[in-house]
C-alpha cells in the first residue's frame, strides 16, 4: 500500500500478455469536519483476470469458482497490506480488497507556505500532503512523463485499467481541476490515467469558539405588594417567593385573607413542582362545571385534590386546616416523600375528637414534622380556616423539611 501505484504499474507490465486484463486501483482521501484525514485504497481485478493469474501460477486452465478466486486473492495479498483494516470489495465482476487507515490530522499533514508536491506512490509514507496558508489548504501533484506514456499504452494493449483518486471535504472546494465532482460538491475525483496534474484548494469550516458555560442567572423576583402581609411573616414570605412557591395569581392579593380551595390547589401544585423539579400538567378533560382554573386541573390530575362532587369543585369555598393538611400530604406523597406516622405513639391534640377520621393521619404527619402547628392550648383547630400567608409558610416548611 505504501508504494501502491508502483505495484500496480509492475502488475500491469506483467499482465500485458493477458488478453482482456481488467484492474481497478481506487484511492480515496477523506477529510472530516474535525480535520481527521483517512485513506482508503481499493485493489480489485476482473474475474477473467484472476482466472488467468490462477492458471499461470498453478498451471491449470479454464474458469474458476468464486471461492477459488477469493482463496487466490487471500494467498497473494502482501504482508504489508495486512497491517491495515481490510474489507472485501466485490462490484460487478471485480473482486479485491479495500484497505483503510487514519493517516493523521490535517495539521499533521500540512506545511505552512511552502510548495509541496505530493508523491502519490507514497500516500501513507508522506508526512506532508497539503500546503497551508491561513485557513486555506492546497493539494497538488503531477504525473511523470513516464507514467503518462505508460497510461497511454494501456488501451492499445487491450487492458481495462481504472485508476482514480477521490478527495472528500466537509465543505465545497474553492478551486479544483477534478474529472468529476459530486452533486453536493464535496467529493472530487480524478481519472489518474487522464490527469497530468491534480490540484485542489479548499478551506476548512471555521470552528466556533467554545463559549464558557454561564451559570444560569437567577430570575429577579417578581415584585409583590407585601403591604397586606403580616410583619411577622415577611421574612419567610420573601424566601417562599425566592423558592418559587408563590403562585403568580397571588400578586396584589391580601395575604391575610382566608384561603379558598382554588388558591390552595395552586399552593399545593407549586410545592410539588419545587420538590420534584417537574412541571405539573392539567387534566385533559375537565370534570368540573364550576371552574376552569389551571392550577385546580393540575392538582386534580396529580390526585392532590378532589371535587366536592363528580362535577363540582367549589373553588371559592374556604379551606379548613384539616383539608389543608390532607392536600399537602398528598402533594408530598406525589413528590416521593414517605408520609407514614406512628398513630399509636404520636402525641395527640386536645381537640383530637374534632378532627375528621379521613384527615387524622395527615394532620398528625404534619404536626409530627412541625409543618402545621397547633393554634394554642394544644388545640389543632381542624375546622378553622387558614390565610394565604399561613398556607405559604406551611408550604415553605415542607420544602425545607423534605427537599433533597
Amino acid at each position: 500500500m505504501k508504494n501502491s501505484l508502483k505495484v500496480v504499474l509492475a502488475l500491469v507490465m506483467a499482465l500485458v500478455v493477458l488478453t482482456g486484463c481488467k484492474m481497478k486501483n481506487l484511492s480515496e482521501i477523506n477529510i472530516s469536519a474535525d480535520e481527521k484525514v483517512n485513506l482508503k485504497m481499493t485493489m480489485a481485478y476482473g474475474n477473467e483476470t484472476i482466472d488467468q493469474l490462477i492458471n499461470i501460477n498453478s498451471e491449470s486452465s479454464g474458469e474458476h469458482t468464486d471461492a477459488e478466486r477469493w482463496a487466490y486473492l487471500e494467498e497473494s495479498e502482501s504482508e504489508e497490506n495486512k497491517e491495515y483494516k481490510r474489507e472485501r470489495y466485490e462490484v460487478d465482476d471485480y473482486k479485491g480488497f479495500t484497505y483503510s487507515t487514519e493517516v493523521g490530522t490535517l495539521a499533521d499533514l500540512s506545511v505552512d507556505g511552502k510548495d509541496v508536491e505530493v508523491d502519490l506512490d507514497k500516500l501513507v509514507e508522506n508526512k506532508k500532503l497539503f500546503v497551508k496558508n491561513g485557513n486555506e489548504y492546497r493539494f497538488y501533484t503531477k504525473a511523470s512523463g513516464e507514467n503518462i506514456e505508460e497510461a497511454e499504452s494501456y488501451e492499445t494493449q487491450g487492458l481495462e485499467i481504472e485508476m482514480s483518486l477521490s478527495i472528500s471535504l466537509p465543505s465545497p472546494a474553492k478551486k479544483n481541476n477534478a474529472t468529476k465532482v459530486s452533486d453536493d460538491k464535496l467529493t472530487y475525483t480524478w481519472d489518474m490515467l487522464k490527469s497530468s496534474e491534480i490540484e485542489l484548494v479548499f478551506e476548512m469550516p471555521g470552528k466556533e469558539e467554545e463559549k464558557p458555560v454561564e451559570e444560569p442567572k437567577e430570575e429577579p423576583a417578581k415584585l409583590i405588594n407585601w403591604a397586606s402581609a403580616s410583619k411577622w411573616a415577611l421574612t419567610e414570605l420573601e424566601k417562599a417567593q425566592k423558592d418559587g412557591l408563590i403562585p403568580e395569581t397571588f400578586d396584589k392579593r391580601d395575604f391575610t385573607e382566608p384561603i379558598n380551595r382554588k388558591d390552595f390547589a395552586a399552593v399545593s401544585v407549586k410545592l410539588y413542582e419545587a420538590l420534584t423539579g417537574k412541571k405539573a400538567e392539567p387534566v385533559k378533560d375537565n370534570p368540573f362545571t364550576d371552574t376552569k382554573d389551571e392550577y385546580v386541573l393540575k392538582a386534580y390530575n396529580l390526585e392532590i385534590t378532589k371535587g366536592v362532587s363528580n362535577t363540582t369543585f367549589s373553588p371559592d369555598a374556604k379551606i379548613t386546616r384539616e383539608q389543608m393538611a390532607t392536600m399537602l400530604t398528598r402533594a408530598l406523597e406525589k413528590a416521593g416523600v414517605k408520609t407514614e406516622v406512628d398513630m399509636v405513639n404520636v402525641a395527640r391534640f386536645a381537640d383530637d375528637d374534632t378532627i375528621s377520621s379521613w384527615a387524622l393521619e395527615s394532620v398528625y404527619f404534619m404536626s409530627f414534622n412541625e409543618i402545621i402547628k397547633g393554634i394554642g392550648n394544644n388545640n389543632f383547630g381542624a375546622q378553622d380556616n387558614s390565610t394565604l400567608e399561613q398556607s405559604l409558610l406551611i408550604s415553605l416548611r415542607s420544602v425545607d423539611a423534605f427537599k433533597k
